[in-house]
C-alpha cells in the first residue's frame, strides 16, 4: 500500500480525477489492464454500486478503443 500511496497509483476521487489519473498511467507507465477494488473499509454496498456505475458510465467508455 505505501508503494502505491508513494507512486500515485491509487485512484479516489471524481470520474474525472480517475480519467486523469487513468491516462497518466497509460501515458507514463504504458498501463494497458486495470484492477478495481471496491471492498474498501467504511463503503457501503451501496456507495460501491454507486462508484461501479460511475466507473462504467463516466470512465471507462473515455477509454474504449
Amino acid at each position: 500500500m505505501t508503494f502505491n500511496l508513494k507512486h500515485d497509483l491509487i485512484i479516489v476521487g471524481s470520474p474525472e480525477t480517475a480519467v486523469r489519473k487513468i491516462e497518466r498511467l497509460r501515458g507514463e507507465l504504458g498501463c494497458r489492464h486495470l484492477a478495481l477494488f471496491l471492498n474498501v473499509p467504511g463503503l457501503s454496498f451501496e456507495q460501491a454500486k454507486t462508484t461501479l456505475r460511475l466507473f462504467a458510465e463516466r470512465v471507462m467508455p473515455r477509454f474504449v478503443n
